[in-house]
């Protein structure tokens, strides 16, 4: 009996040691077929989670400065509310100024605004820039394009003016489309009755060719609108042949705009807050944190330009 009973125990041992053994082959075979068959990343390295984003001040003493752009040169482009365009090396800091428009008026949110680079600009090294200024009989606003000759800005030449000023609201954003048309929108000057006025240019996002003419197919013949109705655009931008607007209004009221196609009438309840709303505050800061959460960019000191890194 007793041999019987260690011949038993011994028999069922035997069998869990081989079924612990060929379940942990028939494991590690599947999980090396699944590495195998999924596996995309060579070092075998986690794919991030939360990444720390740091950073760094880079210009600062700034005389509210508006636009920034990335240019072909690895410099950032920028504009200053008070009328100087100039190109900051990110790396250094350094600003080189381009020039200083003596006829920008600055007031209030009004002055040396929007400014785009044209998209061939190695070979046709065009900057449109869009200002106020006072024509003797009021307060305007207009776009001119100028030529970068690797020093300065020469051979200003006019593309569309007159369209009222104000301190508040005169949207100012310029992007250049993928077909090569330049999209300016423009704010209701504080007076929201411009924007629902197809014969004012304000309120409105204008379409015109690179020379200032007005294209054939626009919504209507002759006109510059491409759509009317806008309170303060101040976000201008294209991806994947879409242009996407954002104006600048109550927190409650936003919306963005998506255009893949002229839309004759927006309307007063597509407001939405601008991508940025940084030129309306007294600190006028250019400012990427990585303290901003859910849209708000906290406040720094006046004139900053600050980068980000990871």
């Amino acid at each position: 009996m007793i041999l019987a009973f260690n011949t038993t125990q011994f028999t069922k041992l035997h069998f869990m040691k081989n079924f612990i053994l060929l379940l942990g082959i028939a494991l590690l075979v599947s999980a090396s077929l699944l590495c195998k068959k999924g596996n995309d990343n060579p070092d075998n390295v986690e794919p991030p989670g939360a990444v720390e984003i740091k950073d760094s001040v880079i210009a600062s003493n700034l005389n509210f400065p508006w636009e920034i752009l990335w240019g072909p040169d690895n410099q950032i482009w920028m504009t200053e509310r008070g009328g100087r365009i100039s190109r900051l090396n990110p790396s250094t800091g350094v600003i080189t100024p381009i020039l200083t428009i003596n006829e920008v008026e600055s007031n209030g949110e009004g002055g040396l605004l929007g400014m785009a680079l044209h998209p061939d600009f190695s070979s046709t090294p065009h900057v449109f820039v869009v200002y106020n200024y006072d024509n003797g009989s009021g307060y305007k606003e207009k776009v001119i394009r100028y030529t970068y000759n690797g020093t300065t800005l020469t051979s200003p030449t006019l593309i569309f003016d007159n369209i009222a000023a104000s301190s508040i609201h005169n949207g100012s954003r310029i992007a250049i489309s993928p077909d090569h048309k330049l999209f300016i929108s423009t704010g209701d000057a504080s007076d929201p009755a411009r924007s629902q006025t197809e014969s004012s240019p304000n309120g409105k996002i204008l379409r015109l060719n690179l020379d200032g003419t007005i294209p054939t197919d626009n919504p209507v013949a002759g006109n510059p609108y491409w759509t009317w109705g806008h309170r303060n655009p101040q976000g201008l931008v294209f991806a994947n042949n879409n242009c996407t607007v954002r104006n600048m209004a109550p927190i409650t009221m936003m919306k963005s705009i998506s255009l893949k196609k002229a839309e004759t009438m927006v309307g007063l309840t597509c407001r939405a807050s601008a991508i940025n709303r940084m030129s309306n505050h007294s600190a006028s800061q250019i400012m990427l944190s990585s303290r901003s959460k859910r849209g708000h960019l906290p406040l720094q000191p006046p004139g900053l330009i600050i980068i980000i890194t990871t």
